[in-house]
């Protein structure tokens, strides 16, 4: 799927004069690689002149920002032959270049010539500073061309050889509002314009902005000022967005139920559901293929929950062109405090088991932090549990009622 939005003529904006960097051309950035990264001697921003050649089988290119940075979005380019190929590619992060992070998976995806890749988080990566890109596959080669860290496709300038975009004012891809007639569009910095409309060149719009009245598929052809890839090209035609009317976590009996509902799917290869439980690690649960139908409602139930007091959500949606975004994240509360706690918590010799009148505890069942059981424990008339024989360290004490669960306590001994 991919989207444009018109922007209202009501909001006025100033084009944005900065041009979009290349994190290969930033001060203090370096890159080291596997294969050839080749800066070409005549390499200009902007002309996708630059690029690492990966080779053949499990090429990788790391950069060095130079400095820790909150990492909120990653934009790069391809090039590779054969062209279409299915290839391997892990996108991570990392603080010190040792450890390291996963945020993009693109295994056994086709991959091809000019193809973007562009990835949101809705959490950013705090403090890193090290990038690494993975590759495997049967390609004979295949390279990244440029890449940009944070920055959106400053309507100033656009990669040479790229297709071009059309932009909102603060230069991101926007989405179609009908409701608001007359807009403006814009497209990303070359040397002429063309606009279309459905297809057909619309007479004397060869501007780099375009006012919109009625509602329509708005493409923009141009030609760069200069050549390294040497294509003279046109953006993609522009079809109503996918539009996620809602996305809700519910928590029933034992499981959450995923709900989320759709329209104007277009171009659309699938849903994950990614699960964390610190709103910073997220790992997928279920994949669900997209209908791509006018209106679509979908279902997940997670069954298999953590222990842990809250978990969060999120739906990343899959474009068929590999393209990804991110819904907003939804907090679920498994547990609720006031139905039982621990005290002291840190304890040494026994530990107490506050609960609420409502929720009255019978027993607990603990295990240690490699899930390795303690033993079940029934309370005595002081609602303590003896623990001076446990060895320092920390240990989940599940509450009950019972069969009723109630919920889960994490104890720290020392």
């Amino acid at each position: 799927m991919r989207k444009f939005t018109l922007i209202a003529a009501a909001l006025t904006a100033t084009l944005i004069s900065n041009a979009q960097t290349p994190v290969s051309h930033l001060p203090g950035v370096t890159v080291t690689a596997s294969g050839n990264y080749a800066p070409a001697s005549n390499a200009k921003d902007f002309s996708l002149c630059n690029f690492w050649n990966a080779g053949t089988y499990n090429g990788w290119l790391i950069i060095n920002l130079g400095a820790p940075t909150d990492i909120n979005e990653i934009t790069w380019w391809n090039q590779m032959n054969p062209n279409g190929s299915v290839t391997t590619e892990l996108v991570q992060v990392s603080q010190d270049g040792v450890s390291w992070t996963t945020v993009m998976n693109n295994s056994g995806l086709y991959h091809f010539n000019g193809q973007e890749w562009h990835i949101e988080f809705p959490v950013p990566y705090e403090d890193m500073q090290y990038i690494r890109i993975t590759r495997s596959g049967s390609p004979s080669w295949f390279a990244i061309r440029e890449f940009v860290v944070n920055d959106p496709y400053y309507l100033s300038n656009m990669y040479v050889g790229m297709k071009p975009k059309v932009l909102n004012a603060a230069g991101r891809p926007a989405e179609i509002d009908t409701t608001s007639l007359p807009q403006t569009i814009y497209c990303s910095k070359a040397s002429t314009y063309q606009w279309k409309k459905d297809g057909v060149n619309i007479a004397g719009a060869t501007n780099q902005s375009l006012e919109v009245t009625e509602p329509g598929a708005y493409t923009c052809a141009v030609t760069y000022p200069f050549t390294c890839a040497g294509v003279v090209t046109e953006s993609d035609a522009a079809p109503l967005p996918l539009t996620l009317l809602r996305f809700d976590a519910v928590l029933g009996k034992g499981a959450v139920s995923l709900v989320w509902e759709t329209a104007d799917e277009v171009n659309l290869s699938h849903f994950e559901i990614e699960r964390s439980e610190d709103v910073r690690h997220f790992s997928t649960i279920a994949t669900v293929a997209a209908t791509n139908a006018q209106h679509a409602n979908y279902n997940v139930v997670d069954k298999y929950l953590p222990d842990a007091h809250n978990v969060y959500y999120r739906l990343k949606q899959v474009n068929a062109d590999g393209t990804i975004t991110y819904s907003t994240v939804k907090k679920v509360k498994l547990y609720q405090e006031q139905k039982g706690y621990l005290y002291p918590n840190p304890a040494q010799d026994k530990v107490t088991v506050k609960y609420d009148k409502e929720f009255p505890v019978t027993h607990t069942d603990v295990s240690d932090v490699t899930g390795r059981s303690m033993g079940i424990f029934t309370l005595s008339k002081d609602n303590t549990i003896d623990i001076s024989t446990w060895s320092p360290g920390i240990y989940y004490v599940r509450l009950y009622n019972g069969s009723q669960f109630i919920s889960v306590q994490k104890l720290v001994v020392r």
